[in-house]
């Protein structure tokens, strides 16, 4: 028995990945590879996608990720707190959860089992000791770890849209947002894989930076060449699984965040992205987002993780343009608003359901 676990991380094509695998589960299985779902709404969309349903049906968002579930619950029930997001409640404890897991492997069969969740890389920030925790509940002695990472600043970078789809109201990352990520998975990443890797021989580790991944080809090709999972018999994913809010937009997006209803808010957002294509916004390589001092915080406090990593991988760096990271782009992006504010109107106009927005963006947010 096997066990391959995608470790993440955030906003390196984890969410492809986890509705890739969740698609093609059933053809997962047929090659003996179990793609476990441990709670009922995703129980019962496996058993429809195993009769020969449409993966189009019932695919809903927490359906799409559920090894989630499993890191949540986990964090939820060691610290004493709920890191469990609402759009994932209610949910099992971890102990059943693991419980159904070992249930499949005996009953279908399965040779390998496969877990893959960006939260699992929280475990070594907020609670090392889970990590022998979910090991040790598998049972499972052959593991193998992967794990990509993306350069500390385009990594916070991704991560601060993440936060703005999600709602949320972060402080800028030049005013204080990205010192709020400092002790986090989202910077500290040598905290964040350290106990992981520590809990299996190198040789089954495979830690990669994103532009490694992307030069492959993306993460589902490299992940699934990696292990050997064939995937000539996949359905495909409709359109970008989980697409990123342009820098550009990153001060009205929090500003919406900020003053309109949550409903407003987040309608607004989604239509700007749905329309992205029409708008004519400098790209993120452009846009600076920290300021000087920030990047040069940053790069100070990466420098003893960079050489943690590259001590994993054998090589003295681990990201080789880790330079780049203490560069300032050539646009702030305050410079940006007014010309990202005429784009969203262009967008918003004509269309009824944005009608409050379009107001708030030629008033107040104006």
């Amino acid at each position: 028995m096997k066990c391959i676990i995608y470790l993440g991380h955030h906003k390196t094509g984890s969410s492809a990945l986890q509705e890739m695998f969740t698609r093609n589960a059933g053809v997962l299985l047929a090659d003996c590879i179990l793609y476990p779902f441990v709670e009922p709404q995703g129980q019962a969309y496996a058993r429809a996608l195993l009769a020969g349903g449409d993966p189009d049906v019932g695919l809903t968002f927490k359906v799409k990720s559920p090894h989630n579930h499993i890191g949540y619950v986990m964090q939820t029930e060691a610290l004493k707190g709920n890191f469990i997001p609402d759009r994932y409640q209610p949910l099992p404890t971890a102990a059943q959860m693991f419980q159904s897991i070992r249930d499949d492997l005996a009953r279908t069969g399965a040779q390998t089992l496969l877990l893959c969740s960006e939260v699992f890389s929280h475990y070594g920030t907020r609670q090392p000791a889970l990590v022998g925790q979910m090991l040790e509940a598998l049972g499972i002695a052959d593991v193998s770890l992967y794990m990509t990472l993306r350069r500390p600043d385009l990594h916070l970078g991704a991560w601060y849209s993440q936060m703005l789809k999600f709602g949320r109201r972060p402080r800028p990352l030049s005013a204080g947002g990205a010192a709020d990520l400092y002790r986090t998975a989202h910077f500290n990443f040598e905290q964040a894989l350290r106990p992981w890797a520590d809990a299996v021989p190198g040789s089954r580790l495979f830690v990669h930076s994103y532009s490694e991944i992307m030069a492959a080809g993306g993460s589902e090709p490299h992940f699934t060449r990696t292990f050997g999972i064939d995937t000539s018999r996949f359905t495909p994913a409709k359109g970008p699984v989980n697409p990123s809010i342009p820098y550009a937009l990153y001060d009205l997006v929090l500003r919406a965040n900020r003053e309109l209803p949550v409903p407003v808010a987040r309608s607004m957002q989604k239509t700007l992205l749905a329309h992205r294509q029409r708008m004519t916004l400098p790209p993120n390589a452009e846009i600076e987002v920290f300021g000087s001092a920030v990047r040069a915080e940053m790069a100070k406090r990466f420098a003893p993780m960079q050489t943690y990593l590259g001590g994993l991988v054998g090589r003295s760096r681990f990201f080789d343009d880790i330079g780049v990271m203490s560069e300032t782009h050539p646009v702030p992006l305050a410079d940006v608003a007014g010309h990202a504010a005429t784009q969203a109107r262009a967008v918003l106009t004509g269309r009824r359901a944005q009608a409050t927005a379009l107001a708030w963006l030629n008033g107040a947010g104006n």
